[in-house]
């Protein structure tokens, strides 16, 4: 008997859950044509996932399943009413919420930002999304 712990990868945003990893195991090794079943070894091999491991893999699958044509939840839940000083703070603070601990990872250069970079990320796009970086038209005549 050989029992496997799969210990998640917190360097990576884009590694499978060990949820999806045992299930991704488990269905190599009920197919007999797969690669796994035709070594000498892994013949008659037979794998035994915890109970709740396949809907939490699907639940996970499904969480992180955006469209990239979508825009993420901190601009389409959080958007400034005017360019005052009190609704771009309420702004902000709505997005850098969102962003940060939403399922949304924000992305720099196509790629997901790894965790440790998300709180600066996520204050860069909101300040400019919610208007700290617009140009200002400063006029005299008034």
């Amino acid at each position: 008997i050989v029992v496997f712990n799969i210990i998640p990868d917190a360097s990576s945003t884009t590694a499978p859950s060990p949820a999806a990893l045992a299930v991704s195991l488990a269905v190599q090794a009920a197919d007999p044509a797969s690669a796994l079943r035709a070594t000498s070894l892994g013949g008659s091999i037979t794998v035994a996932i915890p109970p709740g491991t396949a809907e939490l893999a699907a639940a996970e699958a499904a969480e992180t399943e955006v469209t990239g044509d979508e825009a993420p939840l901190w601009e389409t839940n959080c958007v400034p009413k005017t360019y005052t000083a009190f609704d771009m703070d309420t702004c902000y603070d709505c997005c850098r919420y969102t962003c940060e601990t939403g399922v949304e990872k924000p992305q720099v250069g196509g790629q997901d930002v790894l965790p440790g970079y998300r709180g600066r990320v996520c204050q860069a796009v909101c300040m400019k999304y919610c208007g700290f970086g617009r140009a200002v038209n400063i006029s005299r005549d008034r």
